[in-house]
């Protein structure tokens, strides 16, 4: 009597799981089959189209090296839009603040299109503007537009990046990324809420910790984050707790938050 085996999608097969490659946001739990060989020729970190080895600038010379590429051309023709994105995200990343290179890059905005720019990348390039407090209104309303553009991509963790990184923004008013969380941000927030805050208790936490800080008191958020954290079946982390419970009493007894008395339950 023959019987039928089971069948198996290729990539959960160790000799072809190498060919297919992980993406960005993948978590390590899921990929512990492959063998040690290639998990370090290829991680989920590698596919996010922002990476930059920062660890090894040893080997590669760092993002000073493309920085200077830059500098000794007289214009910046033939970086196409992810590069710039990927560029200027990286300079952040490894405190290099260069105002020249924000100016030089800017000339080929309006001319510059680019047909694989994805959403990472413009989240990448107005992380790097809020950061830095370099570049023109023009360029950062540019990403902006671009980041609005392919907003459906975005991710909560990503949204909670853009808010501590414009804690270090010198030139905007809160009220600038306040009206961009209630027009934007925020229904993306609430479609995946479930997904990717829910099971992340420190997502959470830090998302109610920039909302405070911001001064952005929505209820329908705020209300969100209460009933996601009280009902919790068990305290993972009392740290947590003690700065949730710290912030929602002081938002609960401050009449200025609109929020007065609504968790007193």
């Amino acid at each position: 009597m023959q019987v039928q085996s089971r069948a198996y999608h290729p990539k959960w097969v160790p000799k072809y799981r190498d060919h297919y490659r992980p993406t960005y946001f993948d978590s390590f739990n899921n990929r512990r089959w492959d063998s040690i060989e290639k998990t370090t020729i290829r991680n989920y970190k590698t596919q996010d189209p922002l990476h930059f080895d920062h660890d090894r600038a040893y080997i590669n010379g760092g993002v000073e090296v493309l920085l200077q590429h830059l500098h000794e051309k007289e214009e910046a023709e033939g970086f196409n839009l992810k590069t710039i994105a990927h560029l200027l995200y990286n300079m952040e990343k490894a405190d290099i603040y260069d105002q020249s290179i924000y100016t030089k890059l800017e000339h080929f905005y309006k001319t510059n299109e680019d047909k694989n720019l994805v959403t990472r990348h413009a989240f990448g390039a107005v992380w790097a503007y809020y950061r830095s407090n370099c570049g023109t209104q023009f360029g950062l309303d540019y990403w902006e537009v671009k980041l609005e553009e392919m907003i459906d991509n975005l991710h909560c963790q990503e949204i909670h990046e853009l808010m501590v990184a414009f804690r270090g923004n010198r030139r905007l008013h809160r009220s600038h990324f306040i009206k961009l969380l209630d027009n934007n941000y925020k229904a993306i927030l609430m479609e995946k809420w479930q997904k990717e805050v829910v099971y992340n208790q420190k997502l959470l936490i830090e998302l109610m910790v920039e909302c405070d800080y911001l001064k952005w008191y929505d209820e329908e958020v705020w209300t969100r984050m209460v009933n996601t954290y009280i009902h919790k079946k068990k305290i993972n982390n009392t740290h947590y707790f003690r700065t949730f419970h710290q912030i929602v009493s002081a938002v609960n007894e401050n009449p200025n938050t609109g929020l007065a008395g609504k968790f007193d339950e």
